[in-house]
């Protein structure tokens, strides 16, 4: 294991190779993350810290197993979705218990068919209460006659809090779906979501990033890229 300095409430990407062995997994302690890979693969994962350091692991894949790795690297970013691309599958993703709904990976894009209407796939990620964070992603209804849509909840499907009307589409070629919201939980859950049962809706390149919180009447929080410096304007100031 190692201790390495981390920002509460910032991701950071891990990112390995595995050169022998089973498989290898690299444990983020306290960020509530892990994930593996095969020997000759690469591995990644997101985490986000809660607190000023974090201990990494590396664990062989079962008992008596040496295991070889090279070129581990953790490194800031904004994004907080484990897998909004769906290069290979649907990890990180399932239905919500109440809405429910199958999926499944066509050609890189994330397949949900609801199974009742408002039926969801969900991915929950680490927030910190009262930030401001954006949500993007692109989405169209593939068969069927409701809408595809983006809805966050502070829970597994329950209480769910509106994106606004730019995070639902009926189209049925790919459009850009975008909302903000201001966590009110620490885990907070990302629903993507058809209107009607048994209509097919495609989602992918879903993203979910910090941003700094729009106070003008247009409302659109900025995505920080970077690290942005926030000086008083003046001594015993409060505004930056």
């Amino acid at each position: 294991n190692q201790t390495i300095a981390t920002v509460s409430g910032k991701s950071y990407l891990v990112t390995w190779d595995c050169l022998a062995g089973s498989s290898a997994s690299i444990i983020a302690a306290g960020g509530g993350s892990s994930s593996s890979a095969n020997a000759g693969t690469s591995g990644s994962m997101l985490f986000t810290a809660i607190a000023t350091t974090t201990i990494m692991y590396l664990r062989s894949g079962g008992a008596s197993q040496r295991v070889m790795v090279d070129n581990v690297s953790v490194k800031l970013t904004n994004e907080i979705i484990q897998n909004g691309t769906f290069n290979s599958d649907a990890s990180g993703w399932s239905s919500a218990s109440s809405l429910a709904s199958t999926a499944a990976v066509v050609t890189g894009e994330l397949r949900v068919t609801p199974t009742v209407n408002f039926g969801r796939q969900l991915a929950s990620f680490a927030t910190v209460i009262g930030k401001t964070y954006k949500v993007t992603a692109s989405a169209r209804r593939i068969s069927g006659s409701g809408s595809a849509y983006l809805e966050i909840s502070a829970s597994n499907g329950v209480g769910t809090v509106s994106l606004g009307t730019g995070a639902t589409t009926t189209s049925i070629t790919a459009v850009a779906l975008s909302g903000d919201f201001v966590a009110t939980a620490t885990t907070t859950y990302l629903g993507a979501a058809g209107t009607v049962a048994g209509d097919v809706i495609g989602f992918d390149n879903i993203s979910v990033k910090l941003a700094e919180a729009d106070r003008s009447v247009k409302n659109a929080g900025l995505v920080l890229n970077g690290t942005l410096t926030k000086t008083a304007v003046a001594s015993g100031a409060g505004l930056v």
